[in-house]
């Protein structure tokens, strides 16, 4: 795990945004998900991290970027920057695209973590910030914003995936016709590990 590189992202994002924000209001967000309010889910989002600038958001079902993974994102964003602007207020207007089909299918820590991680590039990129370019550090970004709480929760999901991956080829290899379950198909979504998640998390005071 990646401990000290961790804390020594998490110390500079504090000192360009402050101390990490209270949890984001669960409540609000699942209920725009349960009724398909994509649109509104980012925008409340974008209004708790203080973000002025016009942020579209769009469904797609083609055009996906392949990610650092080698696999096609489930979200992604394009950010038009203001001329001449170096380090402050940098982007004019940027537009959040979820693929369709992930998005649609994808429980509701997974949609949010696609949706303010695209947002935290938009936060990043409109200072400049020095750690703007690591994935990584994007996704802990999100987390010092108040939205940990659903990184936790899918970090949980997905340990507990692997480790159910675990028995049933065990229990394959032992002759046995074991069961799929769904936990086997829950996929990690970000690029922290679940342990990194938690020790970011503990960080931060969840």
């Amino acid at each position: 795990m990646r401990d000290q590189q961790i804390r020594k992202w998490i110390t500079k994002l504090e000192h360009s945004f402050g101390e990490p924000r209270p949890l984001a209001d669960v409540t609000e967000l699942e209920r725009l998900y349960r009724a398909h309010d994509y649109a509104g889910m980012v925008r409340s989002i974008k209004e708790r991290f203080g973000l002025t600038t016009p942020v579209r958001f769009e469904l797609s079902s083609s055009g996906a970027p392949i990610d650092k993974q080698g696999q096609r994102a489930r979200a992604w964003c394009r950010i038009n920057l203001r001329p001449f602007a170096f380090r402050k207020n940098r982007v004019l207007d940027a537009t959040v695209y979820c693929d369709t089909k992930r998005i649609v299918s994808g429980p509701l820590e997974a949609v949010t973590i696609c949706m303010s991680h695209e947002l935290s590039h938009i936060m990043l990129e409109n200072t400049r910030h020095s750690l703007r370019r690591h994935e990584e550090a994007v996704d802990l970004m999100a987390m010092l914003l108040g939205y940990r709480k659903f990184y936790a929760i899918h970090a949980t999901k997905v340990a507990r995936a692997a480790n159910s991956a675990e028995h049933f080829i065990d229990a394959l290899m032992a002759g046995k016709n074991p069961p799929l379950t769904r936990d086997l198909y829950e996929s990690r979504v970000g690029y922290l590990s679940p342990e990194e998640i938690r020790y970011a998390a503990r960080l931060m005071q969840i």
